[in-house]
């Protein structure tokens, strides 16, 4: 893709909303030599890329295959770009560029909640494609489809005021499309067949975690407009361990005498006028059957009856299910 930019009087230009990727750039004003700079890649961030022309006839040509020093004099940011193409040829769980921020230098700990270089951990700033995608109420954020990301930029030290706060600032960058269709078709799958037995399990958990989709990219209007769709879906049916709270057959019964930590149930419409402010409480703390709601005894034969001792975290149950296959 071609594009054209004029400096202004300082002879300063500015290319902006440039795709990441791999660029040469042509240098050229009437009665100077041509300057041509290959091997530009360019990454999230500004990179700046200087040409000097030499006067002379406008058919020289000054080829310049050397790449555009990586070292940024512009800022004293320490930041880390990881590519696509790097993060997929990696070791990944789950799919999830959060999985390398652990490859930072000064990182203690791994995923979103990395501290880095002694900063508090989940006290970082997270971007897409610049703008800030931070979840106010909850401190979480939007995290994009692995599928979706053409590159990360991690800030981790004396980064531009731009960014806001953070202890590092992730900025995701979405791919998009090009003069050229792209296509892709992708699944992830972890099954127990593949696993091994943990040393202190008897057998193998039931694993079926399946993830899977596909993208294309291409042009709209050549040069012009682009597009790029991608679409993504998770099944998991692995098994895993369920902890609910359900009540005792005791305690359906009305009876709460058992319950040390219980508070006292009193029976109801025993305060009122004249009653000085004294409730009448039920005797050994339990509920007569005669004054249980029926709707109520109808809607708890439909929970299931604590199969662990205790009355809080008193039922544990594993859940396999293997509808979709």
């Amino acid at each position: 893709m071609l594009k054209e930019l004029t400096t202004n009087g300082a002879g300063i230009y500015d290319a902006v909303s440039i795709l990441p990727g791999h660029y040469q750039i042509t240098f050229s004003k009437p009665g100077f030599e041509k300057l041509v700079r290959s091997g530009v890649d360019l990454e999230v961030g500004t990179t700046t890329v200087d040409g000097q022309l030499t006067v002379g006839a406008t058919q020289t040509e000054v080829r310049v295959t050397a790449e555009a020093p990586l070292l940024q004099t512009e800022s004293a940011e320490q930041s880390t770009t990881l590519q696509a193409q790097v993060m997929q040829e990696l070791p990944n769980v789950n799919q999830s560029w959060a999985n390398f921020t652990k490859l930072l230098p000064g990182a203690a700990g791994s995923g979103t909640g990395v501290a880095v270089n002694g900063n508090l951990p989940y006290y970082n700033n997270f971007l897409a494609d610049g703008s800030n995608v931070m979840l106010p109420h909850s401190a979480n954020f939007d995290q994009m489809v692995f599928e979706d990301v053409a590159e990360v930029q991690m800030n981790t030290s004396t980064f531009s005021a731009q960014y806001g706060v953070g202890g590092a600032v992730f900025n995701q960058i979405s791919k998009g499309g090009t003069n050229q269709w792209h296509g892709s078709a992708y699944e992830y799958f972890q099954n127990d067949d593949l696993n091994a037995r943990n040393f202190f399990s008897a057998s193998v958990p039931f694993e079926r975690f399946d993830n899977f989709g596909g993208s294309v990219g291409g042009p709209i209007i050549k040069n012009k407009f682009f597009f790029f769709f991608n679409v993504d879906k998770t099944v998991n049916n692995s098994s895993y361990a369920n902890i609910n709270t359900f009540p005792t057959a005791a305690m359906r019964a009305g009876n709460f005498s058992d319950m040390s930590e219980w508070p006292v149930i009193y029976q109801p419409n025993t305060l009122g006028p004249g009653a000085n402010g004294t409730r009448t409480p039920f005797p050994n703390n339990t509920i007569p059957a005669s004054m249980l709601d029926p709707l109520a005894l109808k809607f708890q034969t439909l929970f299931p009856q604590p199969n662990q001792s205790g009355y809080s975290n008193n039922f544990v149950n594993t859940i396999e299910d293997l509808t979709h296959f």
